[in-house]
């Protein structure tokens, strides 16, 4: 008789315990969700951000609204994001930086992303372009490892600081290639290009907003394009995989996470407005006109994908040891 008592009791707390979680996949969201930006307004990450946001709103039913908590690169406001309170109303635009190499290179920062985020799906995926001047006599990838390797530590690259994902993008070219280049860095892409334009740095990265106007003006010759495809943008332009270094394709990516404790059926409901707003087809044509590929994963195939970019990356920071500004 106590047995079936207690069994009666279990079964009644376990469908208790269900309610809960019931109600919040039928009533969310009920008010409006916060999504944090941990950029200032304008760049990138802030304007991908509110259009991703704008267009979940219409499968959420309702509105999200952006905040932008800049600073640390990116820690500032991804930690707040970590620690919120995991009920479904904050999610943060998260990217490499805050999510990969800012863990791995600082120990003092506020909070743990493999412990206190989880994730969400990814927004869009993209590249960097490997250049150098046209008045260089290097031309293509081959002819650069070449150069490096008859003069080592001779040639320079310039980035936007260092840990910045434009670095690692070199340093790992240069493990796969097995070549010096000397890393010269700056604060920001801009004054990196700037000098390199000026005829002061041999070889840099940079983005296809930065890249492209000197591109048609004919002042700069592009030798790679680090992901794994070739951009419609610049069709011509083979990748490093297809120049022979298959070991040195990497993109740059957006991807949305949530404090860890939040509600599967809020992280479900999240997901199905994320991956909805990727298929609207203005955002992709946005996207595309400027390099970027619209993604809209699940949460299970943005794990996977973190879980990658972790084992290639951090091994790399790792034997680096780069010693943030």
């Amino acid at each position: 008789m106590h047995k079936r008592i207690w069994a009666a009791m279990a079964c009644g707390f376990v469908a208790a315990l269900a309610v809960p979680a019931i109600a919040t996949a039928q009533t969310y969201p009920a008010r409006p969700v916060r999504m944090i930006v941990p950029y200032a307004p304008g760049g990138v990450t802030d304007v991908y951000g509110r259009m991703t946001a704008h267009e979940m709103e219409k499968t959420l039913g309702h509105s999200i609204v952006v905040e932008n908590r800049a600073g640390g690169g990116g820690a500032l406001g991804t930690g707040l994001a970590a620690k919120a309170v995991p009920d479904g109303y904050t999610v943060v635009v998260a990217s490499a930086g805050p999510l990969i190499i800012l863990p791995t290179l600082q120990k003092d920062l506020s909070y743990d992303p493999y412990k206190e985020l989880i994730p969400i799906g990814q927004v869009f995926d993209s590249t960097l372009l490997l250049s150098v001047r046209t008045d260089s006599k290097i031309g293509t990838l081959r002819e650069l490892v070449e150069a490096a390797k008859a003069r080592p530590g001779k040639l320079t690259y310039s980035h936007p600081g260092t840990g910045s994902q434009t670095q690692l993008y070199v340093e790992l070219f240069k493990s796969v290639a097995g070549i010096d280049l000397t890393s010269v860095p700056y604060k920001g892409e801009l004054p990196a290009f700037t000098d390199f334009i000026a005829g002061r740095i041999d070889v840099t990265t940079g983005s296809y907003g930065t890249v492209l106007p000197y591109v048609k003006n004919g002042t700069v010759k592009v030798l790679a394009q680090f992901g794994d495809t070739r951009s419609p943008v610049l069709p011509d332009v083979p990748t490093a995989k297809e120049a022979g270094f298959p070991g040195a394709a990497a993109g740059a990516w957006l991807g949305m996470n949530a404090p860890t404790g939040t509600p599967a059926a809020a992280i479900g409901k999240l997901s199905e407005a994320l991956v909805s707003a990727m298929k609207n087809r203005e955002i992709r044509e946005k996207l595309n006109e400027t390099a970027y590929t619209a993604v809209g994963s699940t949460p299970e195939a943005y794990g996977e994908f973190l879980k990658a970019e972790q084992a290639k990356w951090v091994p790399l920071l790792r034997k680096l040891d780069l010693k943030m500004e």
